[in-house]
C-alpha cells in the first residue's frame, strides 16, 4: 500500500466564475454618457429654438414700422374699391374670342393676347381676330378705367375667386387696344389705355405683376418709337390724334414711380421670412429627418439651426434686394438656394428648398423694374426729338430736368449707376443686366441664347417697318417716320 500524499491544489485568487469588473464599469459609464448625452439634446434644443425665437422677435421689431404701415385699418366699401372692379372686368372676359394664336415667324405660343408682336404687321386673319377679340370686351376694358379712377385697392374680398388668367388677359386686352389704337393715329387714348395697364399691373401684387409691368413697359415702349404729340404742353387731352404732354408726363412719371411695386415685393418677401421661421418653430420632422431613435434628438436641433440660418441669410438677401444692391444679391449664399450644414446632410433634411423668393424671380423682378425705367427714358427721347427736329439728344443728361427729373438707375449696375445710352446708330438705352458687367449694349441675339455676356438693351428706332391699320381685316407694313 502506497501511503504517499495527496497534493492539494491552492486556494484560486480570482474568483470562479470570473467577474466582469470592466464589463460592469463600461455599462455604467455608457448608462451615465446617455444620460449626459440625453441632457446635453434637451439643452441643445431649447438652446436652439431660444435663439431662433429671439432672432425672430429681433427681425419682426426691425420690420414692425414697415407692416404697421401696410395695414389698413378699415375695410374699402365695394364701390370705391378697384379690386372689385378689377375682379369684375378678370372674371367677365368673353373666352369665346381667345382662340390660338395665328402662326408668327419669330414668335409662337397659345395664347394670343400674349403673342401679340409689335414689330410684325399682323396677318389678315390675326387682325381679325384682334378686333372681334376687342369688340365682344369692350366693357372689361372700361372696368379697368374706371378702377384706375378709384385708385385705392384692398384685396380683402372675402369669399371671391380672384382669377389669375382673367387678369392675365385682361393685361392682354389693354395691350392690345392700346397698340391698335396707336396704328390708327389714336394716341391719346393709347396713351390712356397705357396708364389703365399699368395701374392693373401694380394693383396686381400677387398674381404675376413682374411680368404685367414688364408687358407694360414693352407696349410703350414699342409706342415711343413713333408717338405724336400735341406741340402745346398745355392742350387738353383729346379722345383721338396725337397725345397731349400732360398725359405723355403722366405716363413718364408712373413709369418712374415703382414704389408701389417694390413696398408690395418687398412686404412679401419679409412676410415669407416670418412665416418661415414660425412654421420651423411648429413643425414636426418628416419621416427621413434622422436614423432611428435618434431622428427626434438629433434632427430637430439641426433643424432649429438651419432655420435661425435661413432667417439670417435670407434678411440679409432682402435687405440687398430692398437696396437694389444686385452685386449682394448675387454674392448672397443663398443664390440659387439655401446650403446646407454637413449636420443636416447628415441628417438627410433640408431646412429649407429655397430662399424667400427665388433667384430666376429676383431676376425678373429687377428686370421689370429696369423695363419701366427704361421704357420712360425712351418716352422722354421720343419727346425730346420732337422738338428738335427729330434730333436725339447727344446724352441722356439732356434729358434733364425738362423731360425727366432724373437719370433711373439701373438696377443691375454697381453702385447706383444709371442707366446706359449710347447716341450713334442704332442709338439704344442698356442695363448691365444679369452678368453685372457693361458689355457695352451688346444685345441678346435671341430670347433663348446663353454663353456670351449681354446687355438688357431697349432700342430707340423701330426695327422694322410700322405695321399700319386696316378696317378690312388686313395690316400692310409702312416705314416708321
Amino acid at each position: 500500500m502506497n501511503n504517499t500524499a495527496v497534493e492539494i491544489a491552492p486556494e484560486p485568487i480570482f474568483p470562479n466564475p470570473p467577474r466582469f469588473y470592466w464589463t460592469k464599469r463600461l455599462a455604467i459609464w455608457t448608462v451615465i454618457a446617455l444620460v449626459l448625452l440625453s441632457v446635453l439634446m434637451v439643452w441643445w434644443r431649447h438652446e436652439a429654438r431660444r435663439r431662433l425665437v429671439a432672432d425672430l422677435e429681433a427681425y419682426r421689431a426691425s420690420v414692425a414700422p414697415l407692416l404697421q404701415a401696410a395695414l389698413r385699418t378699415q375695410r374699402l366699401p365695394d364701390n370705391q374699391n378697384a379690386a372689385i372692379t378689377l375682379l369684375s372686368a378678370a372674371g367677365s372676359i368673353t373666352q369665346g374670342s381667345l382662340g390660338p394664336a395665328p402662326s408668327y415667324p419669330t414668335y409662337t405660343t397659345s395664347n394670343f393676347l400674349m403673342s401679340y408682336d409689335f414689330s410684325l404687321p399682323l396677318p389678315p386673319t390675326a387682325q381679325t381676330t384682334a378686333d372681334a377679340m376687342l369688340a365682344s370686351n369692350t366693357p372689361q376694358i372700361g372696368l379697368a378705367r374706371i378702377a384706375r379712377f378709384q385708385k385705392e385697392i384692398d384685396w380683402d374680398v372675402g369669399n371671391r375667386r380672384i382669377n389669375t388668367q382673367g387678369f392675365n388677359q385682361l393685361n392682354g386686352l389693354l395691350r392690345l387696344k392700346a397698340f391698335q389704337e396707336h396704328l390708327k393715329g389714336h394716341d391719346a387714348e393709347a396713351v390712356e389705355l397705357l396708364l389703365d395697364q399699368l395701374f392693373l399691373s401694380e394693383a396686381n401684387r400677387y398674381y404675376g405683376a413682374n411680368s404685367l409691368v414688364s408687358s407694360t413697359a414693352q407696349t410703350a415702349a414699342a409706342i415711343s418709337w413713333d408717338l405724336e404729340v400735341l406741340p402745346d404742353s398745355n392742350a387738353a387731352t383729346q379722345p383721338t390724334g396725337a397725345a397731349s404732354r400732360k398725359q405723355l408726363q403722366a405716363l413718364i412719371d408712373g413709369l418712374l414711380d415703382d414704389s408701389r411695386q417694390r413696398r408690395d415685393y418687398e412686404l412679401g418677401w419679409i412676410r415669407s421670412i416670418v412665416s418661415r421661421a414660425e412654421m420651423a418653430l411648429s413643425a414636426k420632422l418628416p419621416q427621413r429627418a434622422g436614423p432611428g431613435l435618434m431622428q427626434e434628438p438629433l434632427a430637430m436641433p439641426l433643424f432649429l439651426m438651419d432655420a435661425r440660418r435661413s432667417l439670417k441669410e435670407s434678411a440679409k438677401f432682402v435687405d440687398a434686394l430692398r437696396a437694389l444692391d444686385f452685386a449682394a444679391v448675387r454674392s448672397s449664399t443663398l443664390r440659387p438656394y439655401v446650403q446646407q450644414t454637413n449636420l443636416s446632410r447628415f441628417a438627410s433634411f433640408r431646412t429649407s428648398n429655397s430662399s424667400p423668393v427665388s433667384y430666376r424671380d429676383v431676376v425678373a423682378y429687377l428686370q421689370s423694374l429696369t423695363e419701366r425705367r427704361a421704357a420712360a427714358v425712351q418716352l422722354a427721347v421720343r419727346l425730346y426729338a420732337l422738338d428738335h427736329q427729330m434730333q436725339r439728344p447727344k446724352t441722356l443728361n439732356d434729358l434733364v430736368p425738362t423731360y425727366l427729373s432724373a437719370i433711373p438707375i439701373d438696377p443691375f449696375a454697381p453702385g447706383s449707376r444709371p442707366l446706359s445710352y449710347i447716341a450713334t446708330w442704332p442709338a439704344r438705352i442698356y442695363s448691365f443686366g444679369e452678368d453685372g458687367y457693361d458689355n457695352h449694349g451688346t444685345a441678346r441675339p435671341t430670347p433663348t441664347a446663353s454663353g456670351a455676356p449681354f446687355d438688357l438693351v431697349f432700342p430707340l428706332a423701330r426695327p422694322g417697318p410700322m405695321p399700319t391699320y386696316s378696317t378690312t381685316g388686313s395690316s400692310a407694313g409702312s416705314q416708321s417716320p
